[in-house]
């Protein structure tokens, strides 16, 4: 059996799963501040979307490290098939990996105290973080623009797309949430950054979606295929009439066509 990945099929279900952690979050924040219930049988402390090690959490780092599998099989087939920016596409993948290693870990945040005592810092950048990260993101955009500029017009737009997505929730909404904290009510923290959650996530979906559309136009194949393994009766029978006999197993097929 082979199964062919479809942007859509894959994208659709994942924007599903995204929509039904934030309801439920949203749901379990509001039960917190209006209810005066903070645990809500549990699912406070293991569906809250503004703390760490939750099952949001854990989508989030899956949805990055996701991107970056993908990023490297579209490299690893330009490569092969002798594509440029075989490299850039590498090279994203591996910056995915360190996101969705920070997802769960929160390596950025480490930047927070030490740049916002040096500054002298607060509202906007309570969370001083964004500034470094904020330029590091910059300094990759303008290191991507040639590379971008090269892919198909309708690849690079979803590609602006998602990363205006992302980087606005990233960023512009952790800057919202940073000033919400120091002067309003903490409801309307929890509404910041369940946006700021919420446009990572479909950031990445839309990522994920414009990847394998690319991949798609591109004729690099994306496909899972699946073999059985005969019974025990059929699997005597091939030994006898074959030197190999057939094992269950599951691949990844990936084809490339000429190089572009």
């Amino acid at each position: 059996m082979t199964l062919h990945v479809s942007p859509r099929a894959v994208a659709a279900p994942l924007m599903t799963v995204v929509l039904a952690l934030m309801l439920i979050s949203m749901g379990a924040n509001f039960a917190r501040h209006f209810l005066g219930h903070d645990y809500v049988f549990g699912i406070y402390p293991r569906f809250n979307v503004g703390a760490e090690q939750t099952v949001p959490t854990w989508f989030g780092s899956m949805l990055l490290f996701s991107c970056a599998c993908l990023l490297a099989v579209i490299g690893v087939a330009a490569r092969a098939g002798r594509r440029r920016y075989a490299a850039h596409w590498l090279g994203l993948a591996a910056v995915f990996v360190f996101l969705s290693a920070d997802e769960i870990t929160s390596f950025h945040e480490m930047l927070t105290d030490p740049v916002r005592g040096a500054l002298q810092l607060g509202g906007v950048f309570y969370f001083a973080w964004v500034i470094p990260v904020g330029i590091a993101t910059a300094l990759l955009g303008l290191f991507y623009a040639r590379f971008l500029l090269h892919l198909p017009r309708i690849t690079a737009a979803m590609f602006v797309i998602a990363g205006g997505i992302y980087i606005g929730g990233a960023i512009g909404m952790e800057m919202v949430g940073s000033w919400i904290i120091e002067t309003q009510y903490r409801w309307s923290y929890a509404v910041a950054f369940h946006a700021e959650e919420f446009l990572e996530m479909a950031g990445l979906v839309v990522f994920l979606y414009a990847m394998l559309d690319y991949a798609r136009r591109s004729g690099i194949g994306l496909e899972v295929r699946i073999e059985r393994q005969p019974s025990d009766a059929h699997a005597a029978s091939v030994r006898h009439s074959s030197p190999r006999p057939r094992r269950e197993r599951v691949h990844a097929g990936v084809g490339t066509e000429a190089p572009d």
